[in-house]
């Protein structure tokens, strides 16, 4: 996807500052939610190859909730971004709302598990990463929804002016 922007990148006319601005903040999404993707995956791998405890049953539950709602905005934004639409934006920035408030709440028991000894350093290590990674997903998502929908805004305007002007 970053190879074709780039492509059409060097299509575009010099003086359109704001379209290539565009295009560079949608990369710098796409490639938040790569890196973000690929660290949480070595991260796990890494966890288990080096032979580590696996999370605590109460902490896999917590990450299923943050999962949860990170598949939500996640399929949402991928149904309205096929459809050409822009989806019910205030919607999924609700969920990610939600996933503050749960990230929140989620620290303190973390913080508890840490203080009592029942979560080791390196589980603890790798349940924020997770929960972080998921964090930069949602948010990087969530860019390239706004992106999606100010270059659909600019579009129509400029078609409508466009039509007033003949």
């Amino acid at each position: 996807i970053i190879a074709n922007i780039f492509k059409v990148l060097r299509l575009k006319d010099r003086g359109d500052l704001q379209t290539t601005r565009e295009y560079y903040n949608t990369i710098e999404a796409l490639q938040e939610i790569a890196e973000a993707e690929r660290d949480l995956i070595l991260r796990s791998y890494s966890h288990v190859s080096n032979n580590h405890k696996g999370m605590l049953s109460v902490q896999v539950d917590e990450l299923r909730e943050v999962e949860s709602i990170m598949v939500s905005v996640l399929k949402e934004s991928a149904k309205a971004l096929l459809a050409g639409q822009c989806g019910n934006v205030e919607v999924l920035r609700k969920r990610k709302d939600d996933l503050d408030v749960l990230m929140h709440r989620l620290d303190g028991v973390q913080i508890v598990r840490i203080q009592s000894n029942i979560s080791k350093t390196r589980l603890s290590i790798l349940f924020y990463g997770i929960m972080r990674d998921a964090e930069k997903i949602v948010g990087a998502t969530l860019r390239l929804l706004d992106i999606f929908h100010d270059t659909l805004e600019n579009g129509l305007e400029n078609e409508k002016r466009q039509k007033e002007n003949r």
